[in-house]
């Protein structure tokens, strides 16, 4: 199933770059939600690079700030947290 999900958010985030653009809110959060299933499997080398890429879209679209913005950034630390504890 982490398989087919994994398909289907990249899906997700091929059609909404294509739709939307690659700096739109919908993108930080197709990134956002990968990362997170990457980092659900203990892959957080893989999931480090796409909080980073959501963080800078989320930065440009909505700010510093913004509430969303945070949230990936939460999920960042959390993830380099794991990460570290993994090794």
């Amino acid at each position: 199933k982490t398989i087919r999900a994994e398909l289907l958010y990249n899906r997700s985030l091929s059609l909404t770059e294509q739709l939307l653009g690659e700096n739109h809110p919908d993108v930080a959060n197709s990134l956002n939600n990968l990362a997170l299933l990457c980092q659900c499997q203990g892959r957080y080398a893989e999931a480090e690079p796409l909080y980073r890429e959501a963080i800078n879209i989320a930065t440009q679209v909505l700010g510093d700030n913004h509430p969303y913005t945070q949230t990936i950034m939460e999920n960042l630390k959390l993830c380099c947290r794991n990460s570290d504890k993994q090794n």
